[in-house]
């Protein structure tokens, strides 16, 4: 699952729901995804948002004050986090190699977030940034699931050229999105 929260704190109360109501169903996710937690500096302390049978991992906001990353893994899970996001003003990532439970492979989660600036060399800069990422992604013998908020409106890739760039980037990586249909609606228009 994957979710921009728009602040973890004031918000937590929902993803606890949702999964107690999933728990009905005899249902559990293996990972949560959280954009946007708003958490800093000493308020990323994990352990005041816990989620029963999930381990926290959180990454505090760089790139703006609404930024901060936290992943919940199943604790049926052994996981490890890589050293592939450098802290900067552009983007957030979380990069975490799970193991156990029945998995015939690695699995290389991804949780990113990119804050919703619209100039090309930013959009250019996070580009640069995340490419060589992808790239070794691209190369392991894993499976690789990439989650988040790239504030990048895929469709749009034909109307702006960084838009493109950017699925470009992951196609030709072989990451192939999985969600095609519009996310967010207006009254007058609907973006990806």
């Amino acid at each position: 699952l994957s979710l921009n929260i728009q602040c973890l704190n004031s918000k937590f109360d929902k993803p606890k729901i949702l999964l107690d109501e999933h728990s009905n169903r005899s249902f559990e996710f293996c990972a949560i995804c959280l954009q946007e937690t708003w958490l800093a500096g000493d308020e990323c302390d994990s352990s005041l948002y816990t989620l029963e049978n999930y381990t926290s991992i959180p990454l505090k906001a760089t790139c703006s004050t609404h930024g901060g990353l936290m992943v919940y893994l199943h604790k049926q899970f052994q996981y490890h986090t890589r050293d592939m996001y450098v802290p900067n003003t552009l983007w957030e990532g979380q990069f975490i190699d799970i193991t156990g439970s029945n998995l015939q492979k690695k699995v290389t989660l991804c949780n990113l977030y990119r804050p919703p600036r619209d100039r090309n060399e930013e959009i250019e800069r996070f580009l640069n940034d995340l490419s060589p990422c992808i790239s070794t992604l691209s190369d392991e013998p894993s499976d690789k699931l990439i989650m988040g908020d790239f504030n990048i409106d895929v469709l749009k890739t034909n109307t702006r050229e960084k838009y493109s760039d950017f699925l470009d980037l992951m196609l030709n990586n072989d990451f192939l999105p999985k969600i095609t249909l519009p996310t967010r609606f207006s009254e007058k228009s609907a973006s990806l």
